[in-house]
């Protein structure tokens, strides 16, 4: 078991020398969080929003410091996680809940220790005043990818006024996502939307940190997610209780159905589940926070979401967006960051973009359909190819989607026809596109 104790005050106590420290108070050099970003230039957020933000943020960095390596499986870790917060009988109410969507989400095992908090960010008290914002009516995940691209889009197009929100710790999202929300200004207008940028994660070893974080980094990040949406829905909160804030992913990913046996349970991503979001949804609620949390595309496919725009913006911006699990890692490789084009994001992404015609193999460091020796199952880089050529050989069971959590009762059917759809639009990018080799590995259907 592995104790991760988040302070807000140099004055709370370390407790034993094995336990980990989240420090959020101090300079850079103090600081076992760093955070910054120009998150922090937008609307000032009410104490429950910004215990949120520390919250999911505490999470996060205790999902990222302890490494899955020392699980008994290699994977499943226990975890007890001690916050601070000004009124801990709320948190205490919230708290089935809140497990229950972090469990479900990192596959782990979590316990949250909740006591009385002394105090809060300086970051935070420091937020502009409200007023400068009452004119949005909207927020919106604004990741750098494809889907978030198009959820902007679409919001726009209504002629909503979005605060889009941006979430990264390397330099290559932020900067992609600064470009596209550049773009989307020249052509809507400076005045209806802006984006703010939260960086935060886990800090580096500094001088001055009470205890750094020990070497021990892990790169799965199952619990981005809830980072992600608790810093979209804490500022939706502080422009108002009614602002909805939107989480624009494809319903196919979303359930993301495993596509082997052993990629069950949180082995495959649970970004955007509707039982994860369902139990944040109920623990928000017990909260005070009432905001609408919002996903336009839950029930349609990738290649759904990318007709649903203007195909001109699209094949415009398309290329500068990231849909890779781990873009910064191809650096490690020598290749200029990007897209992987292996991973299964970007598999699913290449899919999309060949339903509306703009599938370019050269746009990613990898093409599993035609490079050279690629599908060698002892290439762990092949991993994700070979999981969905496997998946296309045989036709999914009614009972497929819910092999990664269940889904709501009346909405079944419609995530079963966005899985039918999804899986149709990967064969037909594969048929179309692929090696004799490649499309012979699902001829077995």
């Amino acid at each position: 078991m592995i104790r991760v104790r988040a302070r807000t005050d140099g004055r709370e106590g370390a407790g034993p020398s094995a336990t980990r420290l989240l420090d959020w108070f101090g300079g850079p050099d103090e600081r076992t969080v760093s955070f910054g970003g120009t998150f922090f230039e937008g609307p000032r957020l009410p104490p429950i929003a910004e215990e949120l933000l520390r919250f999911a943020g505490s999470v996060y960095c205790a999902d990222r410091i302890v490494s899955r390596s020392r699980a008994d499986d290699h994977w499943t870790r226990t975890i007890t996680l001690e916050l601070g917060f000004s009124e801990p009988d709320v948190w205490n109410a919230a708290n089935e809940n809140l497990l229950a969507a972090l469990r479900f989400l990192s596959g782990d095992h979590w316990a949250l220790r909740i006591r009385l908090g002394r105090g809060r960010l300086r970051a935070v008290a420091e937020m502009p005043a409200q007023q400068t914002f009452e004119d949005f009516d909207a927020v919106c995940l604004f990741s750098g990818g494809l889907d978030s691209l198009c959820g902007a889009l679409g919001l726009l197009d209504e002629g909503r006024s979005v605060l889009l929100l941006g979430h990264y710790e390397a330099g290559l999202a932020s900067r992609r996502q600064a470009v596209l929300a550049a773009a989307l200004a020249d052509q809507f207008g400076a005045e209806r939307l802006r984006l703010h940028q939260l960086r935060l994660g886990p800090a580096s070893t500094a001088s001055g940190q009470a205890r750094p974080l020990e070497n021990d980094n892990e790169n799965t990040t199952r619990a981005r997610s809830l980072l992600f949406i608790a810093a979209g829905i804490s500022l939706a909160h502080a422009i108002g209780p009614t602002i909805p804030l939107y989480v624009p992913e494809n319903g196919f990913i979303g359930i993301n159905v495993p596509l082997r046996g052993s990629r069950t349970g949180s082995s495959s991503t649970r970004t955007t589940h509707p039982w994860f979001l369902d139990r944040l949804l109920a623990a928000l609620r017990t909260l005070g926070i009432d905001n609408p949390i919002e996903n336009p595309f839950v029930h349609a496919t990738k290649g759904e979401v990318l007709l649903s725009v203007d195909p001109a913006v699209l094949s415009r911006l398309a290329p500068t967006t990231l849909s890779c699990a781990h873009p910064e890692a191809l650096r490690w490789i020598k290749v200029s960051g990007g897209n992987c084009g292996s991973c299964l994001p970007c598999i699913i992404r290449r899919a999309g973009m060949h339903e509306v015609g703009l599938d370019d193999p050269n746009d990613y460091a990898f093409d599993p359909l035609h490079d050279e020796g690629f599908l060698d199952p002892s290439r762990d880089r092949a991993a994700d190819a070979l999981a969905v050529l496997s998946s296309l050989r045989s036709s999914p069971g009614p009972l497929a989607i819910v092999r990664n959590g269940t889904v709501p009762w009346g909405q079944a059917e419609a995530f079963r026809e966005v899985h039918r759809r999804g899986l149709a639009e990967l064969r037909s990018w594969i048929k179309d596109r692929g090696s004799d080799e490649v499309q012979a590995m699902i001829a077995a259907n």
